[in-house]
């Protein structure tokens, strides 16, 4: 099944979200045709942030870097707590 059939399942109210339309030019972008697809791809990119997190944790200066990486870890959360539950 396709992951576009799934994304109708979806409520309106979530897809009325800024997170919702991040995620469909997320998916266009890295060209994710499945479900299954897309649920190892937040896993993946869930476990790389929060390594890369953990490595960046003991140097003082790349506060860039971190900042950046906790707006991305943020944003996967809310993806697997709003659309995961519906694939």
């Amino acid at each position: 099944m396709k992951l576009s059939d799934h994304f109708k399942r979806i409520p309106e109210h979530v897809k009325q979200t800024q997170e919702f339309r991040t995620l469909r030019e997320l998916v266009r972008q890295k060209k994710i045709g499945t479900a299954t697809q897309f649920v190892k791809y937040v896993q993946s990119e869930m476990e790389t942030c929060k390594n890369s997190l953990k490595s960046l944790c003991n140097v003082s200066t790349n506060n860039r870097k971190r900042v950046e990486l906790s707006k991305e870890i943020s944003f996967l959360k809310t993806i697997q707590e709003k659309v995961l539950p519906y694939l």
